[in-house]
């Protein structure tokens, strides 16, 4: 019975989010909503799982923070970055729930700008699709509900959100 109010409470929140005009997720609302679900143990699996998001996160944000720092202020990739920061902060709550140790982030000399904008959004395309894919997949390795809570919101915000404000993106 608790698994399916969850369910229901998930499908809620996700239908919120998908219905809003507004493309920037609310940190607090995922927040809220972690803290709020039971502690589980994690299995090595899971604890692998989490630092994988992590790491695909900030990866996301790197590749978004180059592209604003090389071109400036460009559309959508503010509203990309902004979006990879806020998954990042819910990210960082589960792991001090789960009192983990939250990794740096060590990818910001590893990736560096695209040649030009078109590059850029290509990449982006590709990173956003990759995740939602990636993100997709990974409902097979975990049961805790944290986890999979995440990887909804995730792949649902790279596959409706994201890949929709790059649709445009290249037409430069």
């Amino acid at each position: 019975m608790n698994k399916l109010i969850i369910i229901a409470l998930m499908f809620a929140l996700i239908l919120t989010s998908c219905s809003s005009n507004n493309t920037q997720p609310s940190t607090q609302d995922d927040s809220a909503f972690i803290t709020s679900l039971p502690f589980e143990e994690l299995t090595q699996e899971e604890a692998e799982t989490y630092n994988f998001i992590l790491h695909e996160e900030y990866k996301s944000y790197e590749l978004y923070n180059k592209i604003v720092i090389e071109f400036g202020e460009v559309s959508p990739f503010t509203k990309l970055k902004l979006s990879t920061q806020n998954n990042i902060d819910s990210l960082k709550i589960l792991f001090q729930k789960y009192n983990v140790t939250f990794p740096e982030n060590e990818w910001g000399l590893k990736i560096s700008a695209p040649l030009n904008l078109d590059v850029a959004c290509q990449l982006a395309k590709n990173k956003e699709l990759e995740k939602s894919q990636t993100y997709n997949q990974m409902f097979n390795y975990v049961n805790n509900e944290d986890i999979t809570y995440l990887l909804t919101v995730f792949r649902n915000k790279s596959k409706n959100e994201n890949l929709v404000l790059l649709e445009k993106c290249g037409t430069y």
